[in-house]
Parts: structure tokens; C-alpha cells; sequence
């Protein structure tokens, strides 16, 4: 697969399905990080076009549509996959658009466990740094139902 151009979206290809790929931004120079959005489980990373656009106006930012959102093909077992498969695909995909590292990782919400698994893939130096939005952590589920019980 050729390097995806900045301004563009394409599908690209992975075992079972492909995923929509924007790259936004500058041309990106050799070491310079390009910023990763992980969105919430439930979101498209089209809800973030305010904060790509403003990013984009300095930086490359690299913009994905998990299985089933946007163009995105939707994955056989999209429903069961876990954070830790999530963040597999996220690496899987990055190799197969040649999209390397440093990264700074942008996540909202369900996307900071899955940045946090995506971290476990790599060395820390892949990373220039780390913006968790209102992210949830592994003890999140738990703690939302001691909550509710509570109220």
C-alpha cells in the first residue's frame, strides 16, 4: 500500500475487513509525531472534527473509524472484541497504512483503556504523549455500578 496522502481517506485492508483512514495536517518530516484520536466505544472520530481541525493546522493527525463506524467494514465478532483487540487492530492498522511512530494518542472516554492496552504493544519511546479526555480506566465498570446502587 502506497503512504496515504495528507487530505485523504481511504479504506485499508486488514485479515477480515478494512477500516476508513483520514491522515489531516502538514506533510509529516522524518521523527515529527503525528497525533493518534482514539474515540469513545459508542463514538465516530467524526465527532472530533473541531479538535482535528485545530490540530491539523500545525501538526499531522491521524483520524480512524474503528469496525462498523464511518466507511469502516464492520469486523465478524465486532460486538465481543475487547479492549486489548482493539488496541491490537489500532497497531495492525498503524503497520498497514505505514503510519510510524512517534504518536501522541488523543483518547475520550472507553478510548483510554484502549490507549492504555495500545501502549502495552510498543516502547514508551514510540510516544511523544498522552491527552486522556474523560477516560475511563479497567475499574471503571465496577465503580459506575457501586454508584448506581448507591443513588
Amino acid at each position: 500500500m502506497p503512504p496515504i496522502k495528507p487530505g485523504s481517506t481511504t479504506l485499508v485492508a486488514l485479515e477480515s475487513h478494512k477500516l476508513e483512514v483520514t491522515i489531516l495536517g502538514p506533510p509529516r518530516r522524518a521523527h515529527n509525531p503525528i497525533v493518534i484520536i482514539i474515540p469513545g466505544i459508542t463514538s465516530s472520530v467524526k465527532e472530533w472534527a473541531t479538535v482535528t481541525k485545530s490540530l491539523a493546522q500545525s501538526t499531522s493527525v491521524f483520524n480512524y473509524e474503528r469496525a462498523g463506524y464511518g466507511l469502516s467494514e464492520p469486523a465478524l465478532d465486532s460486538d465481543t472484541r475487547t479492549a486489548e483487540e482493539l488496541a491490537a487492530e489500532l497497531d495492525r492498522l498503524l503497520s498497514a497504512a505505514k503510519i510510524a511512530p512517534p504518536y501522541i494518542v488523543v483518547c475520550h472516554s472507553y478510548g483510554g483503556i484502549i490507549a492504555r492496552e495500545f501502549m502495552r504493544l510498543r516502547k514508551l519511546t514510540d510516544f511523544k504523549g498522552f491527552v486522556f479526555v474523560d477516560a475511563n480506566t479497567e475499574e471503571t465498570p465496577s465503580t459506575f455500578v457501586m454508584e448506581i446502587a448507591t443513588a
